[in-house]
């Protein structure tokens, strides 16, 4: 009989082994080997760390994104017309701002009006897509937002900048 913990020969009646110490089976004691703790493997500390690495990646190139203005112009359109004036205050610059306190008016105005557009005449509206300043590096954007109701048709135009990264309504005509 072998000590299963350290290979040395035994006897049969031998309790224990003179090499480690271990009970043998004549002691009644089995030997259980003792668990290691699990530690990752090679292999999976890179793979984690290559997954980390795309995961930043992709959140740095979404935080680098801009945004449409078509989209920015809906999101903000919509804002308005569900009368979430706080919502569309986020996409507008100061300019627009300042022109629509110059006439007495403002976000709000602009969100009853389209509220009463939409809502009240069951209008459809339609976003057009963006006419840019220049084609290789735009700075403004025209957009149309055009709509047809029970009263007749209607549109806005939008004009947009880019301020950094990110598109804003600039004036509303």
């Amino acid at each position: 009989m072998k000590c299963q913990k350290c290979g040395c020969e035994l006897r049969e009646e031998q309790k224990a082994c003179f090499q480690c110490g271990a009970l043998s089976q004549a002691a009644g004691m089995f030997y259980t080997p003792e668990k290691k703790q699990w530690r990752p493997s090679r292999n999976m500390i890179i793979a984690a760390a290559v997954v980390m690495v795309i995961w930043i990646g992709l959140a740095i190139a979404h935080s680098l994104r801009t945004i449409p203005p078509k989209e920015i112009a809906s999101q903000w359109f919509t804002a308005l017309v569900d009368r979430r004036v706080s919502a569309a205050e986020n996409y507008v610059t100061p300019q627009l701002e300042q022109t629509l306190n110059q006439r007495q008016s403002s976000l709000s105005a602009l969100s009853d009006d389209y509220y009463d557009r939409i809502q009240t005449e069951a209008a459809k509206y339609h976003i057009y897509d963006p006419q840019y300043d220049s084609p290789t590096d735009p700075k403004s954007a025209q957009i149309m937002i055009a709509f047809t109701g029970r009263s007749g048709a209607g549109q806005v135009q939008v004009q947009m900048v880019k301020v950094g990264r990110q598109w804003l309504v600039n004036q509303v005509n």
